[in-house]
């Protein structure tokens, strides 16, 4: 595992959540599921940060890891850029709850 040290501020967190999402950062994994988003995002980062991003072998053991911190900061930026009014025409309608959310999530990955 690569324990990623350094701390991330919000908006450079926040940079790399989208880009993973749109695709325009290679992932090894793809983001199906939150795990996976960011297991992608400690991927980008380590990348980024001269750490070679993911090692050649593949599975949790190997997956890099963010700052403990980061972590937080990654889950609270995926729920306010899911609750974006941007992102209404994408899920339909007004804004959701947590559940409406969670199941709008799940049927968009599929």
């Amino acid at each position: 595992m690569t324990q990623l040290t350094t701390r991330h501020s919000y908006e450079e967190l926040r940079a790399v959540v989208v880009d993973v999402l749109l695709g325009r950062e290679p992932v090894k994994c793809t983001v199906s599921h939150y795990r996976h988003l960011v297991i992608g995002i400690a991927e980008v980062l380590a990348r980024r940060e001269g750490q070679g991003g993911h090692p050649a072998p593949y599975g949790a053991a190997f997956d890099p890891l963010l700052h403990s911190q980061d972590t937080e900061l990654v889950r609270d930026i995926f729920w306010e850029i899911l609750a974006d009014d941007k992102l209404q025409p994408i899920f339909g309608g007004k804004k959701m709850d947590m559940f409406q959310m969670t199941k709008a999530v799940n049927t968009h990955l599929k």
